[in-house]
């Protein structure tokens, strides 16, 4: 498996431009284009692959009146103190997890104008706890002890998500130089897709780049 900046790095090979630091930099939003656009093809013909692709991410939620949320309710809520980077929408799904950071108690997530019914229903499971995502926030009523969330999903800018981790727990991290969240016919995919459409450069077959060897630095 690829790190993004081996990513750039076998890109820039064939092309002459290792030494050239800005075309690298330039070339990962090429490569989160081309990973959003080959996993959403990948998970419409085989939905059941989400598992290779979804982030987990951790959340401090943030306790705000309601009318700040855009939520016509009468109390206070739960916010999100970050936005939630875009999830890639494919299968009809956005989230596949958003729950209580053990893992082990998911939530019920609604759209805006679900919610104030779901909380008005008097034979609603008064132990559900309900959950939508309005302006790239989650929101909970009604839950001021939900000081943390989980999530499981696939953002669409996997380095955006993975900077919600190291902002949370402050530390020094290093998403360039850690395994892109993809497998690795998707990362071939990815390189190959920028050679050939993006710079419009079709490899022989002996010239193929190939995922997993180390280019010259």
């Amino acid at each position: 498996m690829a790190t993004f900046n081996e990513l750039a790095l076998l890109i820039a090979e064939p092309l002459k431009r290792t030494l050239d630091v800005s075309f690298r930099e330039q070339l990962k939003e090429r490569i989160r284009y081309w990973r959003a656009r080959l996993v959403k093809n990948s998970l419409d013909k085989k939905p059941t692959d989400r598992k290779f692709f979804t982030q987990t991410i951790t959340i401090p939620m943030e306790e705000v009146e309601a009318a700040q949320c855009g939520i016509d309710l009468n109390c206070k809520v739960m916010r999100s103190t970050v936005d939630i980077p875009q999830p890639i929408r494919a299968n009809s799904i956005l989230f596949d997890f958003v729950g209580s950071v053990e893992g082990s108690n998911p939530f019920k997530m609604l759209k805006k104008w679900e919610m104030y019914y779901a909380l008005k229903d008097k034979y609603a499971p008064k132990v559900t706890i309900y959950a939508t995502w309005e302006n790239k926030r989650i929101i909970i009523p009604h839950n001021p002890l939900t000081t943390y969330i989980t999530i499981d999903y696939i953002a669409e800018d996997p380095e955006a998500a993975a900077a919600i981790n190291c902002a949370s727990t402050s530390e020094n991290c290093s998403f360039d130089d850690e395994e892109y969240p993809i497998p690795g016919d998707i990362a071939q995919l990815i390189v190959q897709s920028i050679l050939d459409i993006d710079f419009r450069r079709k490899e022989t077959k002996d010239e193929e780049v190939k995922v997993g060897e180390r280019p010259e630095k």
